[in-house]
């Protein structure tokens, strides 16, 4: 599965909450797991500081991470309805593979959707659709750094 490397994109911001922190942006190394390519190379051009990874689905996802190994990942965005293996099937996979790795959920349906065994697991987050820039660095930064949204 290729890299893609996001130096170069650029996001208009969509509203005032979208405005980049004056803080510098973080460099993180991130699989995008969804169906939707529009939503993967959106969500890919709002983290322009990182390195991201992309896979069509949780089984893809799984081979991404048997290339690349977990220790190289900072997190994985997950989305919650995707062809093939279901959200709770890609996420034994992804734990299988890589048990610490952060992961935050992704989904149109709200948080409660997750189910209470993945809201008080450490290191993962909720993250409704649509997102702004803002909404996707905290639910990856409170991922990664293992505190609650």
């Amino acid at each position: 599965m290729p890299t893609v490397s996001c130096r170069e994109a650029s996001v208009a911001p969509t509203s005032r909450t979208d405005v980049r922190p004056a803080t510098p942006p973080v460099a993180w190394k991130i699989l995008i797991v969804d169906d939707d390519a529009m939503v993967r190379r959106v969500s890919a051009r709002m983290l322009p500081e990182g390195e991201i990874l992309m896979a069509e689905n949780g089984a893809e996802a799984c081979q991404v991470l048997e290339q690349h190994g977990a220790d190289s990942l900072d997190c994985v965005l997950l989305d919650m309805k995707m062809p093939g293996l279901s959200f709770e099937e890609s996420l034994e996979g992804i734990r299988r593979l890589c048990p610490d790795l952060p992961i935050v959920a992704c989904s149109g349906n709200g948080a409660d959707s997750v189910g209470p065994d993945f809201s008080r697991a450490p290191r993962t987050g909720f993250l409704g659709k649509p997102f702004t820039r803002k909404e996707l660095h905290d639910a990856i930064g409170s991922a990664v750094k293992g505190s609650p949204d």
